[in-house]
């Protein structure tokens, strides 16, 4: 695509990771149990999240997986992932591959087990950059929202059973302190320990089934998985043996905590890669605009129809149907600081551009009659 474009995502990334870093040490998150929650303290994941941002469009050509698969339906044939995500995904790993990077490739993946790791957050996280595919799209709120179920009903269960553990402490203080004489004391004590057998009976517990969604087992139904169809190709590119595939089976099965990984990585990528619409003002209209110039070159092409009339209205929808919607369930599943509201800053984006789309739309099309960037 543009080394421009992949720099303002791979910075964007960054700085998700270390919001969310900051607050993960702040007294904001120390109540609350977010979705992924501990992803974001694993140096290696935390790289490959960064990493992939950076390589996520290299061997972009500017045209949408709809024009490449028009013009190259044999390709699109031979493999389950869209065209572009896949060319992006083979020539970061080939590029790694290379003598000059074998010192950063073995402390990047020293070990078998290490590369299977690298190739499924690199490929959840490219994958789901297909954003004009509604397929992609679906699977990925679906499996936000079976997480957020989960999750939310495991906080509860937790809350549930710090409250009955305070309250059982608080009612053998108050015994304890109303003790009037020996006799008293050991009928109490005696009280105190069947009450706290018989509480304790009732308490859930990690073990206990009822912290998880009893219509969801531990290992979750394929459909979930980003990865399982394209299985085949993962093997690929990572040059796994036969082997290497038989001993490593289970490190690509669905569990609880590989889903919540999944939703963490697939939303902060997908906010990074439109990072410019919850960001300042002028921001966003500097890669909006080339954004539209991007289109119109494909236009001039005959790949598609001319972008400009329902360019403005095109932009509010783009807001309300998928912006706003993504950064809300980031903001849900990766537990922000509330200073840096994405959902905020879109909000502004789009009241603004209302007021004066039409009016931007019409500078976007006389500056590219003109040949101008977004700088003049």
């Amino acid at each position: 695509h543009t080394f421009e474009h992949a720099s303002h995502v791979t910075i964007s990334m960054n700085k998700l990771i270390n919001v969310k870093c900051e607050s993960i040490h702040g007294t904001q998150d120390h109540q609350h149990s977010h979705i992924g929650s501990d992803l974001y303290e694993n140096p290696f994941i935390s790289f490959m999240m960064v990493y992939s941002a950076l390589v996520h469009d290299v061997g972009h050509t500017g045209k949408s997986n709809k024009i490449l698969e028009d013009q190259n339906l044999a390709a699109f044939q031979d493999c389950s992932a869209p065209l572009a995500e896949r060319l992006s995904i083979n020539i970061a790993v080939q590029a790694l591959g290379r003598d000059e990077f074998s010192y950063l490739r073995n402390m990047i993946m020293p070990s078998i087990e290490d590369k299977i790791e690298f190739a499924k957050i690199l490929f959840c996280a490219i994958l789901c950059t297909d954003v004009a595919s509604q397929d992609t799209l679906k699977v990925v709120k679906e499996r936000f929202d079976v997480a957020h179920t989960v999750n939310r009903r495991n906080s509860l269960q937790a809350s549930r059973q710090n409250s009955f553990t305070a309250i059982r402490r608080n009612s053998f203080t108050a015994i304890r302190r109303n003790s009037l004489t020996a006799i008293r004391r050991n009928s109490l004590t005696a009280d105190r320990r069947n009450s706290q057998t018989q509480q304790s009976d009732n308490i859930p517990t990690n073990s206990d089934n009822s912290t998880i969604d009893p219509s969801i087992s531990e290992h979750f139904h394929h459909r979930l998985s980003p990865l399982l169809p394209h299985l085949k190709y993962v093997h690929e590119v990572i040059s796994l043996t036969d082997e290497d595939i038989a001993k490593n089976q289970d490190r690509f099965l669905m569990t609880k905590a590989e889903l919540q990984q999944y939703v963490a990585i697939e939303h902060l990528m997908q906010v990074a890669d439109v990072a410019h619409c919850m960001q300042g003002w002028e921001n966003f209209i500097k890669w909006n605009y080339r954004l539209y110039r991007e289109l119109m070159d494909c236009y001039k092409n005959n790949l598609m129809p001319e972008p400009s009339k329902n360019w403005a209205a095109g932009q509010i929808g783009f807001f309300n149907g998928y912006i706003l919607p993504l950064a809300k369930r980031t903001e849900i599943c990766c537990g922000l600081a509330k200073k840096f509201s994405l959902v905020r800053s879109a909000e502004s984006n789009r009241l603004r551009w209302e007021n004066e789309g039409q009016f931007i739309t019409a500078i976007f099309i006389s500056a590219v009659q003109n040949g101008e960037d977004e700088k003049s």
